[in-house]
């Protein structure tokens, strides 16, 4: 073993590449913890010694270039995770008592040979087997296998013959006698009764020594499994009734919730759990969590079940917004009948006792923990007044209003519960989170229910969905439906077909039409054009609702034009035609401005008749109109980063050339901000929500800044402060004409012109902090490639001043969502990205070079917009005007990434605003003097 230490020390001596920093870091806490196991030592030093042989020979093949880190990745990352699992285990093996080793003798050998197989695969994936010889590792193993073999022979004849020994061993005053006695006669069972190796005879002996200080015998249940036949890894969850663990049991990852009182001390008694569990491990159904076993009989009571990755329902909803919720209140619904048809109530439905496993479905677990719960609770809080709620079974924001009467847990009473979980999976909150606790009872037993959200907050919930769980919540138990009759009006909902178009007046239409397809781009060879294919997006929304609703208008997509540059980036869902188009479109006015929410799924659209409106940007749906003023404009429109305030709007009134911004709060509710300027625009919401907006006046900018005012519990905005932007007031073209974009920290905002000038200015103050950056006409006009790599030049007072012969005529600016870059365009088509840290500028899009932009039909009154990715490493915009394309093009390489064609589109509008979700899976769009806006869909 020496001479096996001393090369391990040689081999973590040397320097690791970067690569392998963290496999060295690890074995080398491998070898220091390895000095404190007591068994199979020796082959566990000679894992470790393959272990260094493997990464001092990786580590050599990398400083010499014969290994590339890109091309390991795979071998790289199974080496790592071989050296977290080997760490884990000698953990375990270091903590071990005497009567854990020997118990677990048998699996500990296993475990080491499994590693010892799974080195070899990564001596393989690496490919260096020529230089690692592994035939030699394993006959070292075997020679270290049979000298720990002696050592544990000779140690289990020792405690035979010593009783005092074999008491120090079994240590029975720590270890609970009745579940060491279980452990010990599962494995004379696993072994047999006649074995008479030395294994067997000392699990005998023990058992026998056992049985006769204890005076007790223990019955094992097919399902017992002790706490000497898991391991226990990382806490997982907690709450009020005890903790739960991912472990390992059989070889398989698993759940194991340990189980205790509200107060922490108490534990369940084992005929109580002995009842449950009993009824629990006779279940079998897709949509129950499988029950592996329980432990009843030490001071540590526990339950195992397979471990599922994706967590429970609660947070699975709120880690995946867009999940089928109603599919899983479905699973739940079906399990749930499969437990009232075997008269089994679970007594405790709620989101975090619903699983999701790997393929989306939902399994309920923790069935008759409520009563165990009660049990344990009324021996602790018996007879403590306002405590006696915790007596009762459930959870209380679930339960119904009978148990907290008095009354037994009934089928009717999962029912309940099931509604309250609806609305917490639909809504993401806990239902009746507002009520005081004290009052909480009383409340419920006065049928006190949850409100209903707006689509805003659950977007998900219809009318039929909230009709299902209104009637669960109903305050006499038989006036519920059963789980049974909620299984065929869910299923109803889910198989409901498209709903069929109806051919009437524009106030009664339904949300969905169908439009023709314009004809796709020429093309050199022909190719059948798609049909069109209806989409019912407005699925479960009731007749009031579509009444009202504005027509969507849903196409298939057209054929890519076959000139369109290769996509190279495979992850962008624009490699394929989208799969649908949504026309968000009120006839009566024009749309001004637009937003769209940070996940993508409200659309906001300000329009020339003082109306801000909120659509569905999923489903198509005018879910809201905020009237502003029938004679006002809306002028720009933010969304709030935040949840108290949700969005803010500027209105103008062009009578009194006077704006006001108006604040739509969480409630719906709005609130007007003081009406004391002119043409408020390029309105931002910080993260404190100071709102900021840019008033131009002629050749005068300013900032308009309204401050978050605080007091006690509730909360205002401070009269606008008017912050001049100073040095723009000489400039020889209207500011209104120039591009406006404030940096995402609200600390900075940059002032384009057309007179190529970069003006960087401070919120604080309205003051520059820097010289402003000039792009020499000479730089523009070099073309991509020469061009990359130039710097901006400091532009003196004279040279701002002076207008270039073909200066574009308006600006468009947009900063990246790390502030670290700029991206401007000119209505002449030209597209630049300035590099803030580096003082770099890139042309990405040159009219001079650009068929697209310098052709004939490019006729853009304004600059086209351009935004970042979500991570600012790509750029889109408009390309063609007549055509109406987007590119999307990497920043780095100036390769153009995909090319978009867009169907429907104005022939005579301009393409005014554009945005994507950060999964590009929708791009939406709008117009100038148009009165519909565009969604395009991937998924």
């Amino acid at each position: 073993m020496d001479a096996v230490s001393d090369l391990i020390s040689v081999c973590l001596s040397i320097q690791p590449v970067p690569g392998l920093h963290f496999a060295f870091t690890t074995l080398t806490w491998i070898v220091n913890t390895t000095k404190q196991v007591q068994d199979s030592k020796e082959q566990i030093g000679t894992l470790t010694l393959g272990l260094a042989q493997l990464m001092k020979t990786v580590n050599e093949q990398y400083k010499q270039g014969k290994l590339i880190e890109r091309d390991t990745k795979t071998a790289l990352h199974s080496l790592e995770t071989l050296l977290d699992d080997i760490r884990r285990f000698v953990e375990v093996q270091a903590k071990n008592s005497v009567f854990g080793q020997i118990i677990s003798a048998n699996k500990r050998l296993s475990t080491i040979d499994t590693f010892h197989r799974r080195l070899t695969l990564s001596v393989n994936a690496f490919q260096v087997a020529a230089l690692v010889d592994t035939q030699h590792l394993l006959s070292l193993n075997e020679q270290a296998r049979q000298k720990d073999q002696r050592q544990l022979h000779q140690m289990l004849r020792d405690l035979e013959s010593n009783q005092r020994r074999l008491m120090d061993a079994l240590d029975i005053n720590k270890n609970e006698p009745v579940a060491m006695m279980a452990a010990l006669q599962r494995r004379i069972g696993e072994r047999g009764e006649d074995s008479q190796d030395n294994l067997t005879r000392f699990y005998t002996t023990s058992l026998r020594y056992l049985t006769t200080t204890s005076g007790k015998k223990v019955d094992v249940t097919p399902w017992t499994i002790t706490s000497f036949d898991v391991e226990f890894g990382p806490q997982i969850g907690a709450g009020g009734f005890g903790t739960v663990y991912r472990g390992k049991w059989n070889e398989i990852d698993v759940a194991i919730k340990v189980m205790r009182g509200n107060n922490g001390d108490a534990i369940p008694r084992a005929v109580t759990v002995r009842r449950e569990v009993d009824a629990w491990s006779r279940l079998r159904h897709p949509h129950i969590l499988q029950f592996l076993g329980a432990n009843i009989l030490d001071t540590k009571p526990f339950i195992v079940t397979p471990y599922l990755e994706q967590g429970n329902a609660a947070e699975y909803v709120l880690k995946n917004p867009d999940c089928k919720r109603l599919d899983i209140i479905y699973h739940i619904c079906l399990g749930l009948t499969y437990l009232h048809t075997q008269r089994v109530i679970h007594g405790d439905i709620k989101g975090t006792n619903v699983l999701i496993d790997d393929s989306g479905k939902a399994v309920l677990c923790d069935f008759g923990l409520a009563r165990i719960k009660a049990d344990v609770n009324s021996r602790t809080v018996y007879g403590k007044g306002s405590e006696a709620m915790n007596t009762q079974m459930g959870s209380q924001n679930w339960m119904a209003p009978e148990l907290f009467e008095g009354s037994s847990l009934r089928i009717a009473s999962d029912i309940y519960s099931l509604g309250m979980t609806i609305y917490e999976l639909f809504t993401g909150e806990v239902p009746l989170s507002n009520i005081h606790p004290v009052r909480f009872q009383d409340a419920v037993i006065n049928n006190t229910r949850p409100q209903r959200p707006d689509e805003y907050d659950a977007p998900q919930l219809t009318d039929q969905i909230w009709t299902i769980a209104a009637a669960c919540w109903a305050k006499h138990p038989e006036s519920r439906p059963t789980a049974e009759s909620l299984c065929r009006d869910i299923k109803f909902i889910l198989d409901a077909p498209p709903m069929p178009v109806a051919d009437t007046s524009y106030a009664t239409r339904p949300a969905i039409v169908v439009s023709p397809l314009p004809p796709p781009p020429p093309l050199n060879r022909t190719a059948p054009a798609p049909l069109p294919v209806r989409v019912d997006l407005a699925r479960n929304v009731s007749r009031a609702q579509r009444a009202n609703t504005a027509p969507v208008s849903v196409m298939s997509p057209t054929i890519p034009h076959p000139s369109a540059r290769p996509i190279v980036d495979s992850s962008l869902p624009t490699k394929r035609p989208y799969k649908r188009c949504l026309i968000l479109k009120k006839p009566s006015s024009n749309i001004v401005c637009a937003a769209l929410s940070p996940n993508g799924k409200v659309y906001l659209t300000g329009h020339d008749d003082g109306t801000l409106r909120s659509w569905d940007a999923v489903k198509g749906i005018l879910k809201r109109d905020y009237s502003m003023g029938s004679q006002n404009v809306i002028t720009g429109i933010a969304f709030s980063p935040t949840t108290s305030l949700r969005y803010a709007a500027a209105s103008k009134d062009p009578r009194r050339n006077m704006s006001s911004v108006y604040l739509v709060l969480k409630d719906k509710s709005t609130t007007c901000l003081n009406p004391e300027f002119s043409a408020i625009s390029n309105l931002t919401i910080m993260p404190d929500e100071t709102i900021v907006g840019v008033e131009c006046q002629g050749n005068e900018a300013s900032l308009v800044v309204w401050r978050r005012v605080k007091s006690g519990r509730t909360s205002s905005w401070a009269s606008g402060i008017k912050l001049s932007l100073l040095g723009l007031d000489s400039l020889p073209e209207p500011l209104a004409g120039c591009g406006f974009v404030i940096s995402p920290d609200g600390k900075t905002i940059w002032t384009g012109n057309t007179s190529r000038s970069i003006f960087t200015s401070m919120v604080e103050t309205g003051q520059q902090h820097e010289r402003p950056l000039h792009l020499g006409s000479d730089e523009l006009t070099s073309g991509p490639i020469r061009n990359e790599g130039a710097y901006y030049t400091a532009a003196s007072t004279s040279s701002v001043l002076e207008p270039l012969t073909k200066s574009p005529s308006l600006v468009y600016l947009s900063c990246a969502p790390d502030g670290k870059k700029i991206a401007v365009s000119y209505a002449t088509g030209e597209i630049l990205v300035l590099d803030l840290r580096s003082k770099k500028v890139k042309t990405m899009r040159d009219p001079t070079s650009s068929s697209d932009l310098h052709s004939p039909s490019f006729q853009a009154k304004r600059a086209p917009p351009v935004i970042f990715s979500d991570n600012g490493s790509r750029i889109i915009y408009p390309c063609n005007v007549q055509q109406k394309t987007i590119q999307i093009q990497d920043v780095a390489t100036n390769v153009i990434l995909d090319t978009v064609h867009l169907a429907d589109c104005p022939p005579n509008n301009d393409i005014s605003f554009i945005s994507v979700t950060p999964n590009f899976k929708h791009i939406t769009c709008s117009f100038t003097h148009g009165t519909h806006a565009l969604v395009y869909i991937w998924d």
